[in-house]
């Protein structure tokens, strides 16, 4: 029995599980919950599931794999178990200190983000989106400092947080694509690309199972729904 993968259907906090699935060839389910229209967004979908799934911590996502008897929320906490399981985790302490520090720096980035990315309405993201980009700015330049010339994070094999960085990285793009012509961090445009190139992420990538948007709920300001031009 494959296991099962439940989240939003968005991209969100989800992605990076995909990606390393992917990578991987592992089988799985997509078990996909919808909002409901607005201005409510129900959320009944999932909340009728919630806490009938037997999970320590009820959330999304959720990775199920009753073979292995395992059952497992939070993001972070997923992304750990399956790096274990398909060796995608640091070998020395220098590696792991490198990857934890990323992991947590990623985790920080992200909700930066979506801190203004949901604002409550339209005259407030306005006025913060400018002052995200310049911090973003500053952050990606510490973060291509990190990459140098490595591969990926921590040299020519990639791991677990390496597809939580192109994930949220990804989005960010979406967000504001001139941070990424700065030359200062020519070097993630790089290593976007390689991961991009990665056989089983490209051939994900090119499927009909990936969507660039939405990767926020429909309740954001920016991410629920490709802007137009």
């Amino acid at each position: 029995m494959a296991p099962i993968l439940g989240y939003w259907k968005l991209r969100g906090l989800v992605e990076p599980i995909r990606l390393l699935l992917a990578h991987v060839g592992q089988e799985y389910e997509m078990k996909s919950y919808s909002f409901g229209p607005e201005p409510d967004f129900d959320r009944s979908e999932w909340l009728d599931e919630k806490f009938n799934l037997n999970l320590d911590f009820p959330n999304l996502p959720y990775y199920i794999d009753e073979d292995e008897g395992v059952k497992i929320t939070q993001t972070v906490a997923i992304l750990r178990y399956l790096a274990r399981k398909h060796g995608l985790i640091g070998e020395s302490d220098e590696e792991i200190i490198k990857l934890d520090m990323t992991e947590q720096f990623t985790m920080e980035l992200i909700l930066s983000c979506a801190k203004v990315w949901y604002t409550k309405d339209e005259e407030t993201f306005e006025q913060l989106k400018g002052e995200l980009s310049a911090n973003l700015s500053v952050k990606l330049s510490q973060l291509a400092k990190l990459i140098g010339e490595n591969q990926y994070l921590i040299g020519d094999r990639v791991t677990y947080v390496d597809f939580m960085l192109y994930s949220f990285l990804d989005y960010i793009r979406l967000f504001d694509s001139s941070i990424f012509e700065d030359e200062n961090v020519s070097t993630i445009n790089e290593y976007l690309s390689r991961i991009e190139a990665l056989p089983e992420i490209e051939k994900y990538l090119s499927s009909e199972d990936f969507s660039r948007f939405p990767f926020s709920g429909p309740m954001a300001r920016f991410g629920s729904s490709e802007p137009s031009e």
